[in-house]
């Protein structure tokens, strides 16, 4: 994904106050491999208090329906640990509420 799209989507991502970290990974295609396919992972924002396992439906289609997602991508909320395998991708780090100016 071009820098200048990366860098609109992290934008949008920042108003979301339960978005906690989110990762973007080109997913390997057979079929068509000249139109690239993507997957979104946001990892929720979740209180210590919460006893919350991270996935949430809601946020999900919150999310799905204001943000202007590349097409063929496909949105996964889920929890820290869910997200491990994808967050040691390298360049996958998209936008993280800890290091991010928007919050």
């Amino acid at each position: 994904l071009p820098p200048t799209e990366r860098q609109k989507l992290c934008q949008q991502l920042a108003r979301f106050k339960d978005v906690e970290t989110a990762y973007l990974v080109e997913k390997q295609v057979q079929v068509f491999p000249e139109h690239p396919c993507y997957c979104l992972v946001v990892v929720r924002r979740i209180r210590w208090y919460s006893l919350d396992s991270g996935s949430d439906p809601r946020l999900q289609n919150r999310l799905q329906t204001a943000l202007d997602l590349p097409e063929r991508t496909n949105l996964f909320v889920v929890s820290k640990q869910q997200a491990r395998g994808v967050a040691t991708v390298e360049g996958a780090l998209l936008y993280s509420r800890s290091r991010s100016p928007h919050n």
